[in-house]
């Protein structure tokens, strides 16, 4: 009996750790993505999403040049300081979904403000990596904020 359950145990543990790892890089690739642009890394942004990656920001549907030409005109502007909660994810071989608390802590040479999203990921793996194929954001308004929820600064 203590044989089966060591053998037991020990098959969790092999199979289930890497699985749980393994979920952890899509939401990886999210995080470097708002990390490149908090460092307005133009090319960085760009490396983790697909060629025809779409943004439904704000009721409008953006690609990753409408992203790049919003931010840019922030450069030098203002600093960013990237947190998240993870609500949930998965993955199959090689589609990965998340869903996310965001907050963006922004300071300029005025003032400093909290902005505040739900946001969900779709992810494929590619041969260079999980890149985000789809990512939808909504808005928290300021008077909102979700309350309970444990965000985590996320630096690259």
């Amino acid at each position: 009996m203590r044989l089966i359950l060591l053998t037991l145990g020990v098959i969790v543990l092999l199979t289930g750790s890497p699985l749980r790892a393994d979920t952890t890089e899509p939401f990886a690739t999210v995080q470097n993505f708002f990390a490149a642009i908090a460092r307005f890394d133009y090319h960085g942004m760009r490396a983790q999403v697909t060629e025809d990656f779409q943004l439904l920001e704000v009721g409008e549907l953006w690609n990753i040049d409408t992203l790049v030409t919003q931010i840019e005109e922030y450069e030098g502007k203002l600093a960013r300081r990237n947190y998240f909660s993870l609500i949930d994810s998965g993955q199959d071989e090689n589609l990965a979904w998340v869903s996310y608390w965001n907050m963006a802590r922004y300071k300029t040479a005025e003032q400093e403000a909290n902005r505040a999203w739900i946001e969900s990921a779709v992810l494929v793996r590619t041969d260079s990596g999980w890149k985000i194929r789809l990512l939808h954001s909504t808005a928290i308004p300021r008077d909102k904020a979700p309350e309970g929820v444990q965000f985590t600064e996320y630096v690259q």
